[in-house]
């Protein structure tokens, strides 16, 4: 109970939008949704999470204030207990198609963590809500107490007719779309998309692929624990650097001393690093690249 927790989520809803605390300003176009879901994160010891969470959720659902415990990094100690050989095993990735070389005898273990965090929803008036977003990694839900339950879409990356927030605000990767379930009018091109529901028991796991849009309610005492990791991470931050150039030169209209490349040459290799990653991942990429230096120009 004294273990200090530094993301602890608060909001005057049930619902928690991740925010970037630093970095430019939002940069989002005029449609947004009309709910109010600006949430602040803070620390506090894991007890006091606990607690206040329970007080606050005892009011019969008219607490001014809901806390999510929203992915805190995993402890040492409990990371250690991990069974991550079987864990491997289990979600089969050792000898999949993703056949990157590597100098390495013998089959690849593609899971090398990037992140393992942890999730707790302690509020008994309302679920807690994770909106609509996509992650840059593959990742495994393990839930360990009570349930989630999950909205996956169809589509992938930074589509459209997902509504994204702008990259270079602070609400990137997600939708503005505040509740799969009820879009509102304005999201008229998200109408036909398909999306699937299931729900994760105590004991359940669940995979979700690089750049799947999901939706994700939190009951009660729900207690999970996400594994994320990115088998292109070599790939990708080779390529930022020409990915930096090409967009600096843009955001900056006119050339920077320190760059040799001019930032057209900058775009084309990293193009072209890109595409040598599987399929899905490449699209998702570009479609971040382009969307992004589309914000820069309009800036």
């Amino acid at each position: 109970k004294d273990l200090e927790v530094k993301n602890v989520f608060r909001s005057s809803t049930n619902r928690f939008k991740y925010y970037r605390d630093t970095g430019p300003g939002t940069g989002d176009a005029k449609l947004t949704d009309k709910r109010k879901t600006e949430s602040e994160r803070t620390a506090m010891t894991f007890g006091e999470f606990l607690e206040r969470a329970t007080a606050a959720s005892s009011g019969g659902g008219r607490s001014k204030e809901h806390l999510y415990l929203y992915g805190e990094p995993l402890p040492a100690s409990v990371r250690e207990e991990l069974p991550m050989e079987k864990l491997m095993s289990f979600i089969n990735i050792r000898e999949k198609a993703l056949k990157e070389p590597s100098e390495e005898k013998g089959p690849r273990p593609f899971l090398r963590p990037t992140s393992m965090l942890l999730w707790v929803a302690a509020d008994d008036s309302n679920p807690s809500v994770s909106p609509l977003h996509y992650d840059l990694s593959d990742g495994m839900i393990l839930q360990l107490q009570g349930q989630k339950r999950f909205i996956l879409v169809e589509e992938r990356g930074h589509e459209s007719v997902m509504y994204p927030h702008a990259i270079s605000g602070k609400y990137d990767r997600q939708s503005k779309i505040d509740d799969i379930k009820e879009p509102a009018k304005e999201f008229d091109k998200f109408q036909g998309v398909k999306a699937f529901q299931c729900v994760l028991n105590a004991g359940e796991a669940l995979y979700i692929p690089f750049g799947c849009w999901h939706q994700v309610e939190s009951p009660s005492k729900s207690v999970a624990i996400t594994i994320r990791w990115n088998p292109f991470a070599e790939t990708i931050r080779s390529s930022t650097s020409f990915r930096c150039i090409a967009l600096q030169q843009i955001e900056s209209e006119a050339p920077t001393p320190s760059l040799s490349l001019p930032p057209n040459v900058a775009e084309m290799l990293y193009r072209k690093m890109i595409q040598d990653l599987p399929k899905h991942v490449a699209k998702i990429l570009i479609q971040r690249f382009d969307a992004e230096k589309k914000e820069l120009q309009r800036k």
